[in-house]
């Protein structure tokens, strides 16, 4: 859904509290949710509440569901990598594309 910016975590704490992921990282997984959650679309996910850590880790790895859920702990962790790594993925591209971008000025003369 582009108009979205985060999809919602259900991290499990007291005071039903959720955290985010960035919509762009799973928009691309949404086979692997299809599959693994009924035909259910991200967007109907996220408006029922969002995903385990355990069911969004599964979907980021393009992987089935675990046949019972893994160790929420663990799983949280796993999930706050696969974030982090997006995070620095995305910040060497924008760095690239600024090199690029200034080479180019550099060969044009702006």
């Amino acid at each position: 859904m582009a108009d979205q910016v985060f999809f919602p975590i259900q991290v499990g704490l007291p005071g039903d509290c959720r955290g985010f992921i960035p919509w762009a990282m799973i928009a691309p997984h949404e086979p692997q949710a299809l599959h693994n959650h009924g035909q259910q679309s991200l967007a109907t996910l996220a408006r029922r509440g969002g995903l385990s850590p355990s069911e969004a880790v599964a979907v980021l790895l393009n992987a089935p569901l675990p046949h019972r859920e893994r160790l929420h702990n663990r799983d949280l962790a796993e999930l706050m990598v696969l974030v982090a790594e997006y995070a620095v993925n995305g910040l060497a591209e924008l760095q690239a594309e600024n090199i690029n971008l200034r080479a180019r000025a550099e060969l044009t003369g702006e």
